[in-house]
């Protein structure tokens, strides 16, 4: 198991990695930069309480997602599995990977899906969404995610990165119930 740590360009530092995360990540080799901004808190929410930190956090961190999988399966062409996993949380390596060997290699995700019943109050079909401190997906999964490239409800969309920032920034409309559960399907 190789862990990293995957990170984007915090407004904290003035979008600047600090001097701590670069002196960190050459010793270690273990940070993974991509090319993004972290998005800006703009609710009253704290660390530890439930809710949203806000749309720019919340897409923000849909990219990010979308991102790490779309390297780490290119990046690492003999991984079974790509997880993600939150900063803050522990993992209990020895049991996770037992779990994995026992899983097959093919059309796993190993994780917390949530729905919601604000889709249902629009009109759209119900929904569950990838969410949570630490979920897994095989090889093939990972694959699947960030090549899928239904766009045709958003003209301007050209990639699942899109797809991903769309379904929490656009107003929703009768024409994308095939974007609610596209992970269900795979």
């Amino acid at each position: 198991m190789l862990v990293l740590y995957v990170l984007g360009r915090h407004p904290s530092h003035g979008y600047d990695y600090s001097a701590a995360l670069l002196e960190e990540a050459s010793q270690w080799n273990d940070v993974v930069a991509l090319p993004m901004n972290e998005g800006r808190v703009t609710t009253n929410k704290t660390v530890g309480q439930y809710g949203d930190w806000g749309d720019e956090v919340d897409v923000g961190m849909s990219r990010k997602v979308y991102m790490w999988f779309d390297l780490a399966h290119r990046l690492f062409l003999t991984a079974s599995y790509i997880a993600k996993g939150d900063d803050d949380m522990f993992l209990r390596v020895p049991l996770f990977v037992a779990h994995l060997r026992l899983l097959p290699r093919r059309g796993i995700y190993m994780g917390l899906h949530v729905g919601s019943t604000q889709y249902k109050k629009m009109g759209l079909p119900g929904n569950t969404f990838m969410i949570g401190w630490c979920y897994t997906l095989s090889r093939d999964v990972a694959e699947a995610l960030v090549s899928y490239n239904r766009c045709g409800a958003w003209p301007t969309c050209r990639t699942a990165r899109s797809v991903m920032t769309n379904l929490h920034c656009s107003v929703f409309t009768a024409r994308t119930p095939w974007l609610l559960g596209f992970l269900r399907r795979k």
